[in-house]
């Protein structure tokens, strides 16, 4: 069994110790063999850096290191050309000096490789200066690889400003793929968002996206086929180890890191980061999640008011996905960014449905929201939810809803207007995190019920009054007969009426009939 390449994002680096690659290099040649620039969206840690450094190597005529990979059979020139990488990655910028700072690193480095003195002050006369020299000294057109290209901008994704200052860097630095076209071979460019979203990319309407194109679908990420074909011998070794036949083991691999989808009517990829790291440790966890979400991600969703039920069955129009990330809908950033993807498509009427792509996701993605809710003790939340979760389960519901005031009275003043939603929502997330069944303005013929919880054992109805009373909240659901539905269920069924005051930012009192 080859060695897992965890933490390695570079090709040469990946084939040179043998780590183990799933070839991708058949999709590549169909890029690169045709002269082009493209543009790939893509969420974080989803295999991208990989991507433009085999194409870097590719265009570098590294022959050696495609042996025995797909492309070795179909390409028979191996021409070498000026390839300027782009890694803007890995820095964490701040402010606008850091951003000039990351681009003027590059140009040194290519300045001293083509033995260029900077004859101009500004950074794009400078990159210009790079990209015509290298292209007189080789011959031939210059390659350009992009990676992360909107890295600085979603670092400062909520502060205007800022953003402006980036953009007019940028802009000045990329258009430079437009200007200097005459003198480039190939363009890649990839990133979170769509190019069109940040305003950067303005002039350079001959890039191909092939974010929705289903050649490329599967060009990043695991297939279940790839999955079964390269990681046999350490899926075998996780079912042992985990006491599960590798059929279980699989299931669980599918429930918890399956289910991205970009294009759609294409099959759905594996997360290769959580994948990878999964097969490595020998054990199931939230790695994607782990590895941090970043901040100006968190600062972003708190400018929207949403339904956080209505996301997982949301559906948006096909052109919603490519609308700026500051607009009023919240679906693109959470698209792109990996939080939710493709589950359904009607091509009648151009809509999508949206939904979390696996367990993982969705779990995280509610841990991630629940401090834009409620304040709490991070390190007591797991002793409240396995409480929590034994009332539930043990039908107790005097004993759950006593918790749940409990845990509401983090609720901060700052964070809440006197809105049913949100309270509905800081009780949905919860019951979600916890992985039950559960559905906020659950439809019936005669109303919507505002929370409807079951379990294997039990069924509980739960209507919510923002200063109100706890009979207003029962009245309702007997007068507009949300039990009916579960009359011959055997289930037993618990009628919870629960009234939320705005002037504590808690409950502060509950009636429950049987």
């Amino acid at each position: 069994m080859k060695e897992l390449p965890i933490g390695c994002q570079t090709f040469e680096l990946l084939r040179e110790h043998d780590f183990c690659y799933v070839d991708k290099t058949e999709l590549i040649y169909q890029l690169v063999s045709v002269r082009r620039k493209y543009f790939l969206s893509r969420p974080r840690r989803f295999g991208k850096s990989l991507l433009q450094t085999t194409i870097k190597a590719y265009f570098e005529g590294k022959r050696h290191l495609f042996e025995g990979l797909a492309i070795d059979k179909l390409e028979t020139e191996w021409v070498k050309y000026a390839v300027l990488h782009f890694d803007m990655s890995s820095e964490n910028f701040t402010d606008v000096n850091v951003l000039e700072k990351c681009v003027e690193r590059h140009l040194e480095l290519w300045e001293a490789e083509y033995d260029i003195s900077a004859i101009d002050d500004t950074l794009a006369g400078r990159f210009q200066n790079i990209i015509r020299t290298a292209n007189q000294q080789t011959g031939r057109g210059v390659v350009v690889l992009i990676d992360e290209y909107d890295n600085p901008m979603l670092s400062v994704l909520t502060e205007e400003k800022k953003r402006e200052e980036f953009r007019s860097v940028l802009n000045g630095v990329y258009g430079c793929v437009k200007r200097m076209d005459a003198y480039i071979h190939f363009v890649m460019i990839t990133g979170i968002a769509r190019f069109e979203q940040l305003g950067i990319f303005s002039g350079l309407n001959d890039l191909m996206d092939i974010s929705f194109v289903p050649q490329f679908a599967h060009i990043c990420g695991f297939t279940e086929q790839e999955l079964r074909d390269n990681f046999k011998e350490a899926i075998d070794l996780l079912a042992a180890i985990c006491q599960m036949s590798s059929v279980e083991a699989m299931a669980e691999l599918k429930h918890m890191y399956d289910g991205y989808t970009f294009v759609p009517n294409t099959a759905g990829v594996y997360n290769p980061f959580s994948l990878l790291k999964c097969l490595a440790y020998q054990q199931f966890g939230d790695y994607w999640f782990a590895s941090g979400t970043p901040t100006a991600l968190v600062k972003a969703i708190r400018r929207y008011e949403f339904d956080v039920e209505e996301l997982r069955k949301g559906h948006v129009q096909v052109k919603t996905l490519s609308l700026p990330f500051y607009d009023d809908d919240i679906e693109p950033l959470l698209y792109q960014s990996g939080y939710l993807t493709i589950k359904g498509y009607d091509p009648r009427f151009g809509a999508l449905t949206l939904g979390y792509p696996n367990a993982e996701v969705e779990k995280g993605f509610m841990d991630c929201l629940l401090p834009l809710y409620v304040t709490y003790n991070a390190k007591k939340l797991d002793t409240f939810v396995w409480q929590f979760k034994q009332y539930i389960v043990s039908g107790e519901p005097e004993e759950f809803v006593g918790l749940l005031q409990t845990f509401m009275s983090g609720i901060s003043y700052d964070v809440v207007s006197d809105k049913e939603k949100h309270y509905q929502n800081v009780i949905y997330i919860l019951f979600r995190l916890i992985h039950f069944s559960v559905e906020v303005e659950y439809r019936t013929s005669r109303g919507r019920i505002d929370v409807l919880v079951t379990t294997e054992d039990y069924i509980y109805i739960i209507e919510l009054k923002v200063d109100g009373s706890p009979e207003e909240a029962l009245q309702q659901i007997e007068e507009r007969g949300y039990a009916q539905p579960f009359a011959s269920d055997p289930r037993k069924v618990f009628k919870i009426g629960i009234n939320i005051s705005n002037a504590i930012r808690n409950i502060d009192g509950w009636k429950i009939v049987e």
